[in-house]
């Protein structure tokens, strides 16, 4: 009997601490993304929030000054984005509507636009080319509407973000002390895994985010010297895409090429002919070449990770955590390698291997 209450009394706050962590998980899981976005903003502005503890001696302020100038560099840009995005949606449904009446071909009398008036007069061309166009129109409407009933969810999410950018820069740095205290990991092992988990950071956020805003910045430059309508607009929309793998920025400069050269073709335009296949050369050399030379370099170079790696990780984190996987998922398996190298030894050599089963 004795046993058995000294077993409980054992158990009991075991199981207890277990209720809790699982309570703890449930109730931080909806913000774990805006707790991990915090502290790679931490990561990155960190040299800003350092340099103004020099200038300001107060650390409080220094990290309110860099949460307000993050807030800044959200907003803006964000406010920006979406007002374009509305003219550009209108813009593009009007077109649609056109193409459908067939009045951009009214005045249009080459050879292609007769071709095309005669496609496009045919009944289930049109029926199914005005069933597109719905469809389209639909699918912004419902994104549009569910963009609306998550606006509540993002200002909470963007207010966590905030608070938690706020401590990470105050407190970080005693934090990774008191983790790798907590871990009880030797200090030569754990600074071995923070060093490379730093290198790593730097190497897939810099190989990601700043190779992916210079080739919107690239890309917009092209569009405002070819005169394509909203190029800031559309250099956001390609810096976006940049970051997700096979997609890129040839969604945008591809259309937007093609869309010259047959707008020429119909308007028997040699120069908007020229402006579209210059397009595509800038677009495949500048814009997606930056993409295959520089990124590899930044990425193999700083963070040495394994392509392999960095792929699985990519669709991995995507899949399951969204748009942020891009950068999640290759983080958390190039940590998981690095973990695995610091406790069981560096992966050996080809040779060192042969010589190793040759002995056995």
């Amino acid at each position: 009997m004795v046993g058995q209450k000294a077993r409980f009394r054992t158990l009991l706050p075991i199981a207890l601490f277990s209720i809790l962590i699982i309570l703890s998980y449930l109730v931080v899981k909806p913000f774990l993304i805006a707790i991990f976005l915090a502290s790679l903003v931490a990561y990155i502005f960190n040299p800003l929030y350092q340099w103004l503890v020099k200038k300001t001696k107060k650390e409080n302020v220094s990290a309110f000054l860099v949460c307000v100038f993050v807030l800044v560099l959200i907003i803006a840009p964000s406010a920006y984005f979406l007002k374009v995005l509305i003219q550009e949606s209108y813009s593009i449904y009007n077109v649609s509507k056109d193409i459908i009446g067939q009045d951009f071909l009214q005045n249009c009398n080459t050879q292609l636009c007769e071709s095309a008036k005669g496609i496009l007069s045919n009944p289930q061309i049109s029926f199914h080319i005005e069933k597109a166009s719905q469809d389209i129109t639909r699918y912004i409407i419902v994104k549009g509407s569910d963009a609306l009933v998550a606006i509540p969810t993002l200002i909470i999410n963007l207010m966590i973000t905030l608070f938690a950018l706020f401590y990470f820069l105050r407190d970080g740095a005693k934090l990774v002390d008191r983790v790798g205290y907590y871990l009880c990991v030797k200090k030569k092992e754990y600074v071995k895994i923070i060093s490379r988990l730093k290198d790593i950071t730097y190497g897939i956020t810099y190989g990601y985010v700043l190779v992916a805003f210079l080739q919107g910045v690239l890309g917009a430059l092209g569009f405002l010297v070819l005169g394509i309508p909203s190029p800031f607009f559309w250099g956001i929309v390609m810096g976006f895409l940049a970051m997700v793998p096979y997609l890129g920025t040839g969604l945008v400069w591809g259309p937007a090429a093609a869309y010259l050269i047959i707008d020429g073709m119909m308007q028997d335009s040699t120069g908007l002919i020229i402006k579209g296949i210059i397009l595509i050369v800038y677009g495949t050399v500048i814009v997606s070449g930056m993409d295959n030379i520089l990124r590899p370099k930044i990425i193999g170079d700083k963070a040495k990770v394994h392509p392999l790696l960095v792929l699985i990780g990519i669709f991995g984190g995507v899949y399951f955590f969204g748009p942020l996987g891009v950068i999640i998922g290759p983080m958390v398996l190039s940590l998981t390698a690095v973990i695995i190298e610091t406790f069981l030894g560096e992966m050996p050599s080809h040779k060192d291997l042969k010589e190793f089963l040759k002995a056995s």
